[in-house]
């Protein structure tokens, strides 16, 4: 499943079974996916175990690991640079309370700045393989 995210200035690519839903209608380029099909709208997405969003202009200052603006984080693990589509961007892992990680990708085209989340509950099956492939290979920037 692709969505060409207009708002948010990119597309990205991810296996249709993840339920995920662009809602740019309502603010920032934001994707999102959780186990039940989601309805837009609200400031938080509980359910939700993929969570991307766009912002315009430079905000690295108000994602992780320098601000838990847009996302809780506990401090990361680990840090890779990254380079999609030519664009070099982070790649972060974070524990998370009840056992839960977090990764995410951080990345400044120059106009925008994305971040593409991924929350592993124990509980879930685990996506991480296909959360880094689509990200890594699957996400082009407008």
């Amino acid at each position: 499943m692709t969505f060409h995210n207009r708002v948010g200035e990119f597309a990205y690519s991810v296996p249709a079974s993840w339920n995920a839903r662009s809602c740019e209608e309502i603010r920032q380029g934001i994707v999102v996916a959780q186990d039940e099909p989601y309805i837009c709208g609200g400031d938080w997405y509980p359910d939700a175990w993929l969570f991307a969003i766009s912002v315009s202009g430079d905000q690295r200052h108000l994602m992780p690991p320098y601000n838990p603006a847009y996302f809780y984080l506990a401090g990361p693990r680990s840090e890779t640079e990254v380079v999609v589509y030519g664009t070099v961007g982070h790649r972060y892992v974070a524990p998370l309370d009840r056992g839960w990680v977090e990764t995410y990708y951080v990345f400044f085209s120059g106009f925008r700045t994305y971040a593409f989340v991924y929350y592993q509950r124990p509980t879930d099956p685990d996506r991480l393989a296909d959360f880094d492939r689509s990200v890594q290979s699957e996400l082009i920037f407008s």
